[in-house]
């Protein structure tokens, strides 16, 4: 079973990983906006039957307690959570913003300590320490010692905005009360693609930008990233916990790393290094088994993603 559950784990990050990949050639062709709601309707299309028939939820009564929290995730978390990245994408190259992204456990363990007064350990600051420091590494190319006369690349500081905003996309989703996963998902989709509807005609597609990769990305970023790797990682997460799986999510950068160097991009020795810093830094900020024996439901539940 573990076997199978590290499985399911190393395809649904190589998928996250091949949102980046991906996700930075169809920006060339599509309007990001399109991009979204292509995205989530692809997923909602496929999360749709499997909620019905594996939660049975009662659709319009989840709604109705928790249409608040939902509409203030699908905007944030679906919406501009994308909106944003994809954006970066076309500034940044992939394995920054993944590098940048991998951030994101150990940011909401430090807003769950500011806002929700969690208690945090001595290794955690560390590790964030340590992850804040990996990604100043990355942004300055080796140089943190210039932070402050830097001129950042646009992509990666719309990727620091970006973990923010998931952070707290993350903390203000823990109050959804009964919502099984895969309905949390499905209800954000819709909400997500349905929100996207009245920009579309402001960002028309040029037909010239388009062609057959760039549809077949669109699918792939729909059905790989989007609705695979949430069904992946919750079957996962079941079978060996959620703190290791949250471990998992340091792959990210270690496949958009092998992806983008066979892709024939050149790596930098600031992304090497701060991309094991940022890695070392953020499985000791989680609490995972790999330095604790034991973690709490509670926190691990903060590295699902959507």
């Amino acid at each position: 079973m573990k076997i199978k559950a590290w499985l399911l784990l190393l395809f649904c990050n190589l998928f996250w990983a091949g949102n980046m990949i991906v996700g930075k050639f169809v920006t060339v062709h599509f309007p990001t906006v399109w991009m979204i709601f292509a995205r989530w309707l692809i997923a909602f299309l496929f999360l749709l039957p499997l909620a019905h028939f594996l939660e049975h939820p009662k659709w319009w009564k989840l709604f109705k307690e928790n249409y608040q929290i939902l509409l203030f995730m699908s905007v944030i978390g679906t919406v501009l959570y994308n909106w944003i990245t994809y954006t970066a994408l076309r500034y940044t190259t992939s394995l920054n913003a993944s590098l940048i992204n991998a951030l994101n456990p150990g940011l909401i363990i430090l807003f769950s300590a500011i806002l929700l007064h969690a208690r945090m350990k001595i290794g955690q600051i560390i590790g964030l320490v340590l992850s804040f420091a990996g990604v100043l590494l990355v942004i300055t190319k080796g140089q943190p010692l210039l932070a402050f006369q830097t001129h950042y690349n646009k992509g990666d500081a719309l990727m620091l905005i970006v973990i923010f905003m998931w952070a707290i996309y993350s903390i203000v989703g823990r109050a959804a009360k009964n919502v099984p996963p895969i309905t949390l998902i499905t209800i954000t989709s819709f909400i997500g693609f349905i929100v996207t509807l009245p920009f579309l005609p402001l960002y028309p597609i040029k037909l010239s930008n388009l062609n057959l990769s760039a549809v077949i990305g669109i699918v792939f970023i729909g059905i790989f990233p989007s609705f695979l790797s949430f069904v992946m990682w919750n079957m996962a997460t079941q079978m060996l916990g959620p703190g290791v799986a949250g471990l998992s999510m340091n792959l990210i950068c270690i496949f958009t790393a092998i992806i983008s160097a066979l892709l024939g991009a050149k790596l930098l020795p600031s992304q090497i290094i701060g991309g094991l810093i940022i890695i070392f830094g953020i499985a000791l900020s989680s609490g995972t088994p790999l330095f604790h024996r034991k973690v709490s439901l509670k926190k691990a539940e903060l590295f699902n993603k959507p």
